[in-house]
C-alpha cells in the first residue's frame, strides 16, 4: 500500500472508530499457547497466526525458536515502526528509511525463581534509524514521539495493565 493510500485508509478508519465510541474498548485477538514438548510452545491466535517459542539450551530448551522475551522486544520494535509509518503516512511524510531496534537488560536469575530477583527486563532501549524527505532531526524526533504516544505495545509496557489470572480445564 502506498503512503498516500495508507493515509487515506487510516483517515477513514479514524472516522469510523469515532462513530463507534460507545463500543470501546473492544476485544483484541486472543492467543492460546500450548506446550508441544520440552519448553517449546506453539501460540495460535484466534485469527490463525501461529508462532513458536523455545528457551536456550542453558535453560533446558532446544533453542528451536525465539524466546518470549525476544518476541516482546520484537513486538515493541514492530509496533513502534508500524505506528511511525502510520504517523508519517497521515502527515504526508515520505520515509526513506525506517528501522527500529530494541535492546534490553535482564537479570536471568529471575526466570529461575531466585529470591529478590524479578524476571524480565529491567530496562529497554528503543533505537531508531529513520530518515524522511525534507525533515531534519527535530521534525523526526517529533514524529517519533507522536508514534510512541500511539504505540499500544509501548503504552502497555509504560503503564500497569491489569492482568486477571483464571484457571480452567484448558478445554475451552
Amino acid at each position: 500500500m502506498t503512503a498516500s493510500n495508507l493515509g487515506a485508509t487510516l483517515a477513514a478508519t479514524r472516522r469510523r472508530l469515532r462513530d463507534e465510541i460507545d463500543n470501546v474498548p473492544t476485544a483484541d485477538v486472543g492467543t492460546t499457547a500450548v506446550l508441544e514438548s520440552g519448553l517449546r510452545i506453539r501460540a495460535t491466535a484466534d485469527d490463525g497466526n501461529v508462532l513458536v517459542t523455545d528457551m536456550p539450551a542453558v535453560f533446558g530448551g532446544e533453542a528451536s525458536g525465539p524466546t518470549a522475551g525476544t518476541l516482546l522486544r520484537a513486538a515493541l520494535a514492530c509496533c513502534n515502526a508500524t505506528t511511525l509509518a502510520m504517523v508519517a503516512a497521515e502527515t504526508g511524510v515520505t520515509l526513506t528509511r525506517l528501522e527500529v531496534r530494541v535492546e534490553s537488560r535482564s537479570d536471568r536469575r529471575g526466570v529461575l525463581g531466585e529470591p529478590a530477583t524479578l524476571p524480565g527486563p529491567v530496562e529497554m532501549t528503543l533505537r531508531y534509524g529513520v530518515a524522511a524527505e525534507g525533515l531534519g532531526e527535530a521534525d523526526l524526533r517529533a514524529l517519533i514521539e507522536e508514534a510512541g504516544n500511539r504505540s499500544p505495545v509501548l503504552s502497555a509496557l509504560r503503564r500497569t495493565v491489569p492482568v486477571r489470572v483464571e484457571i480452567g480445564d484448558g478445554e475451552d
